[in-house]
């Protein structure tokens, strides 16, 4: 018996750990990878292996086609967030802000099978959870190299 889509999609979201446990271990880049029809964009080495694995070039092409606006020009460093919904077969938030909390863009995408990488995060008295993010930064080629926050 073969592996229908949703079958690939539930193994995802049953091995969030081992991907996050995967794109921890990138550290730097040794190449730059063009991924879409703008060649001005790159993906560092674990950006790449995130679309790959977690099937999100969507989320490259979401984070790219944002890059044209003028709020977006002169933003040489962007924190990109996704924020997924609770439920399953659900959907999530993209949202971009200036690496200072200044909001720049929210997306809604009304369904994904993009694995929930949030982690939660403890202190003494409370959980919160943290967002799963990527890095955008400036490149030579006026685009950007988006990154993992590992790689920056």
């Amino acid at each position: 018996m073969s592996a229908t889509k949703s079958d690939n999609a539930q193994t995802a979201f049953e091995n969030s750990a081992d991907l996050l446990n995967e794109l921890a271990g990138f550290s730097g880049s040794m190449e730059w990878h063009r991924f879409n029809l703008d060649r001005r964009h790159l993906l560092t080495d674990g950006a790449l292996y995130l679309a790959e694995k977690a099937g999100a070039f969507w989320l490259m092409d979401v984070i790219a086609s944002y890059q044209g606006e003028a709020k977006f020009r002169g933003e040489d460093f962007q924190v990109w967030k996704i924020q997924m919904d609770a439920a399953p077969g659900r959907g999530c938030v993209v949202f971009a802000d200036d690496g200072n909390g200044n909001e720049l863009c929210r997306q809604v995408i009304e369904y994904t099978d993009f694995p929930d990488l949030s982690e939660t995060v403890s202190s003494a008295d409370t959980q919160t959870k943290e967002h799963f993010k990527l890095f955008a930064a400036r490149n030579e080629l006026l685009g950007m190299t988006i990154m993992l926050p590992s790689e920056n």
